[in-house]
């Protein structure tokens, strides 16, 4: 074997996972397409810590974020950005607003927050660090305090929240460094897994992965186990070791295409809060206390059910769209972002950014039935015991993952140890 654990995908879930095998006496391979670390569907989010306000259509689903979130602060609570807007917002670090055509009631809507702040409370007992008291956990506002910033006429009712930001290039320089300085880990950048298939080696169920490197040619890489962290390449990986072992096929997927425009803020829009997110259609507003800010939004579900990215996305995702093309984008989103907050209708865009939101199931998020609402079926998901396929979710969601992953690795060591012991007494 090349290795005990083969890691495909080198973004965070992919590096955090890494470590954290070989932190417990794996040997780990990681390998990563591109040809640099953390540059993708990492680089291509909002970077919030999900408390649990973006899913008011999944009450179970809003309240497994924050538990998540507290492993993610023990973990991670270094690289948490803690903008100076903030400390002089008098909204503390977010806003969640309900616009009027939200498929959410707002009675449901204040239902579900009265839920969340219970689970915060609960979860605040347990732990050193935090976020915040539980009784700033949210806020109900009167009109007169947010109408300054919304229209009133689009939204139905406002909290203030406990929103928090995380430091991607702090975060990415701190995993990088862990994964890249330990022994039992090897990195290899331009490496793209292609196909999976099981193979038997010295008595034992193992992997085979074919794997295309920098110069084009074909190299086979083996380990006791796989763990598919890879993000576009995630159900076309999965697919490959299913039709080998004749098992059923990951369930059908849906890929989103999410935009982001970075933007420049002036004057009264420096002390916004850090987190905005407004409901009715999914619009999230990130003030990164630099100056500027990321603005997100999703009017309609663009969403596709093929086997693979649609190629008239690469240009968006790759960073090669035109000038012209980018400036026609900011423009749209900033004229969806105004129609809830009219002074954000005439920022100076800086910068477009664009990722692939992976689903599996049906996942327009505008079909009260789909499962996006339902996040639960994330995490890892066995397609055979030495192929383990990880849907990280969330950024936040990442550190509980990584500890399962461990947990699962060692008992499938143990019960490999045990079953050749019985053999050899026998």
């Amino acid at each position: 074997m090349d290795s005990d654990y083969i890691v495909i995908g080198g973004g965070f879930a992919g590096l955090h996972c890494a470590k954290s095998l070989a932190d417990v006496g794996f040997q780990v391979t990681l390998l990563e397409s591109a040809n640099k670390l953390m540059d993708g569907a990492t680089r291509h989010n909002m970077a919030r810590i999900h408390l649990g306000w973006h899913y008011p259509g999944s009450l179970e689903t809003a309240l497994d974020c924050i538990p998540a979130a507290f492993d993610f602060l023990k973990d991670f609570g270094d690289v948490l950005l803690k903008p100076k807007v903030a400390s002089i917002s008098p909204f503390k670090n977010g806003l969640c607003a309900l616009a009027v055509n939200s498929f959410t009631s707002k009675t449901e809507w204040l239902a579900i927050a009265d839920s969340l702040r219970s689970c915060y409370a609960q979860e605040f007992t347990k732990h050193t660090a935090n976020f915040g008291a539980p009784e700033d956990f949210y806020r109900v506002l009167d009109e007169k305090e947010w109408r300054h910033i919304f229209n009133p006429s689009t939204i139905l009712s406002v909290a203030s929240t406990l929103e928090h930001f995380v430091d991607l290039p702090a975060l990415s320089a701190k995993v990088m460094s862990a994964a890249q300085s330990h022994p039992n880990i090897s990195i290899l950048t331009n490496h793209e897994a292609l196909e999976g298939y099981p193979i038997t080696a010295n008595g034992k169920e193992a992997v085979r992965l074919r794997v295309r490197v920098g110069d084009g040619s074909i190299r086979n890489f083996s380990a006791n186990c796989v763990l598919n962290a890879s993000w576009a390449s995630r159900r076309k990986l999965d697919a490959s070791m299913a039709r080998h072992l004749k098992v059923d096929e990951p369930s059908s997927v849906t890929y989103r295409l999410r935009v982001i425009s970075r933007v420049q803020l002036a004057g009264d829009l420096i002390t916004l809060p850090s987190l905005i997110t407004v409901h009715g259609p999914l619009f999230s507003f990130t003030n990164c206390g630099d100056g500027t800010a990321l603005m997100m939004y999703e009017p309609v579900s663009n969403a596709t059910s093929e086997n693979s990215i649609p190629k008239e996305w690469l240009p968006m995702i790759s960073g090669k769209l035109p000038k012209s093309e980018q400036a026609d984008l900011a423009q749209l989103i900033s004229h969806g972002v105004s129609q809830f907050m009219p002074a954000l209708k005439g920022v100076k865009p800086i910068s477009i950014a664009a990722g692939v939101v992976y689903h599996t199931g049906n996942a327009d998020m505008y079909d009260l039935n789909s499962t996006v609402h339902h996040r639960l079926g994330t995490g890892i998901k066995a397609i055979a015991d030495n192929w383990i396929s990880l849907d990280s979710g969330k950024l936040s969601w990442i550190p509980r993952y990584a500890r399962q992953v461990v947990e699962l690795g060692q008992r499938q060591s143990s019960a490999s140890s045990t079953a050749h012991a019985s053999c050899f007494d026998k």
